[in-house]
């Protein structure tokens, strides 16, 4: 097999980077994916809601940018933050860096209490985002995937490069040639990116999400809630909910199932942030994984530093799925060398998610 530009990955970085090469006329562009079908992981196993504000302030920008190309997918239910203490001082900071995000409204405990009346809301800073909420993962990565040329089942297990591009040794036991390589892969790029000789490492975490049926108490209108305080977030998910502790530890993406004891921590939150709410039958539990760089939450996008050819689209630090096509356009306007407004190389968030800077120091 040949190629100009090799995906690996086909998650939503992946798929989204192969969108836009394609909505911008690039060809010969395939995405590799080792599932049998794409986005199975990560990006469809996560909480599918949309929330712009974030611990950084270029993220939350970019996201608010992906946002606005995001709307037919996008059930705008609404998100309520709020948190005490030094959590609130935190929102309180995140919320100052994006003093021109036109959704964001301060609310009063009374008005949280109108808005979620099942969410015992914590003292100290709420803001109300109207137009956040439910994101529909899967008609999303359904429609990324229509643009690309993805072959499943497919898994990269070594790569070498040269001054004409990469070699790719696919299990099976054929071989790809590509002009330049996108690591796409979120939790599992370390390996391959060690084989290139690239000095980035990324950091997998995994979180415990639950969903649930039958939950009673819980308005059918009701919005997203999520505190920091004593973290934990929920949802509708049907006539049931999404929860989560908000949990975050190291994970290995080969071994990352689900950890049972932290049902109770989740039964413990949700019943202190959601008094009174029955939340159903336990129908699904799982851990999903999000992916950082060795700075937080700001992302890699763009050219390897010491490896030709070589570039990354991860550590998105489980903003995958709202930053998704605002990820695609910076990925493919810096991948063509392309002017594209606020996604051109060269602008504010090609500076800001540079993967040079993750080893500047080193």
């Amino acid at each position: 097999m040949q190629a100009r530009i090799a995906i690996v990955g086909g998650g939503v970085a992946g798929l989204s980077t192969a969108w836009a090469l394609r909505t911008a006329g690039a060809r010969e562009v395939i995405v590799l994916e080792r599932e049998r079908a794409p986005g199975l992981v990560s990006s469809r196993l996560n909480a599918a809601i949309l929330r712009t504000l974030t611990p950084d302030a270029a993220v939350s920008a970019f996201a608010r940018e992906s946002a606005a190309l995001l709307r037919p997918y996008v059930e705008p239910c609404g998100l309520l933050l709020a948190s005490e203490g030094a959590e609130a001082a935190e929102l309180e900071r995140q919320s100052r860096e994006c003093a021109d995000a036109g959704d964001l409204e301060r609310v009063s405990a009374s008005r949280a209490s109108e808005l979620a009346p099942h969410f015992a809301a914590p003292s100290g800073t709420r803001l109300w985002f109207a137009r956040e909420g439910r994101l529909d993962n899967t008609a999303l990565l359904a429609e990324l995937a229509r643009s690309a040329d993805v072959r499943c089942s497919v898994d990269v297990v070594n790569a070498s490069a040269s001054s004409t591009g990469f070699d790719l040794e696919l299990r099976n036991g054929e071989r790809l040639r590509c002009e330049r390589l996108v690591l796409a892969a979120g939790a599992w790029t370390n390996p391959l990116a060690r084989a290139l000789g690239s000095r980035i490492a990324l950091a997998p975490s995994r979180r415990h999400l639950c969903v649930t049926r039958g939950a009673r108490g819980v308005p059918a209108n009701a919005p997203v809630v999520w505190t920091g305080s004593d973290p934990f977030y929920a949802r509708r998910a049907g006539d049931g909910l999404l929860v989560s502790p908000c949990d975050e530890e190291p994970a290995d993406p080969s071994a990352h199932g689900a950890r049972p004891e932290l049902r109770a921590e989740l039964a413990r939150k949700a019943a202190k942030h959601l008094p009174g709410v029955e939340l159903g039958a336990p129908v699904h539990y799982w851990s999903g994984l999000r992916t950082f760089t060795s700075d937080g939450e700001s992302f890699c996008i763009g050219p390897d530093p010491d490896v030709r050819g070589l570039f990354w689209v991860a550590g998105l630090a489980g903003h995958g799925m709202t930053c998704s096509l605002a990820v695609g356009r910076l990925a493919a306007a810096l991948l063509e060398s392309r002017a594209d407004g606020v996604f051109a190389p060269g602008g504010a968030f090609a500076r800001a998610f540079d993967p040079a800077r993750l080893v500047a120091t080193r």
